[in-house]
């Protein structure tokens, strides 16, 4: 949280990623983390979830896939995408600053298609459902 303030303040605007599927995590582990992306909320940033590779010293481990995502990862990935598409318009703004076509363009043509066609998939994924499984069609 104060890392993420302090680079805010300072006009930078953070990429953090974060590895969903470690070894020994549990469902309150993913719960905290959804938490902690909540409330990095107020601060313009970038959160990427990541699956878990094993390498290194946990190289011996199992690669985390989509069919080990608990409901609760769902909605960790639910909560980085709801946050990303909060500020990437402004960090599109932003960066297509004296580029007013292209501004026009991907501010408010391409991101607001995206958020559009991602919000029930957002949705489901908030209530930690696979928005991809068909048993739950989207809305």
């Amino acid at each position: 949280m104060e890392a993420h303030k302090l680079l805010c303040d300072n006009n930078w605007q953070p990429c953090s990623t974060l590895i969903m599927g470690l070894p020994k995590e549990t469902s309150e582990d993913v719960l905290k983390t959804v938490e902690l992306v909540e409330r990095l909320d107020e601060y313009n940033s970038l959160i990427v979830p990541l699956f878990f590779v094993p390498i290194g010293a946990l190289d011996t481990k199992k690669f985390f896939t989509v069919e080990d995502m608990l409901p609760e990862h769902w909605m960790l990935l639910g909560a980085c995408v709801k946050h990303d598409m909060k500020w990437v318009g402004e960090m599109a703004d932003s960066y297509f600053q004296s580029r007013p076509i292209q501004k026009i363009l991907v501010g408010k043509f391409i991101l607001n298609l995206m958020k559009k066609k991602l919000k029930p998939y957002i949705k489901q994924m908030n209530q930690g459902i696979n928005p991809l499984s068909k048993q739950h069609p989207k809305d």
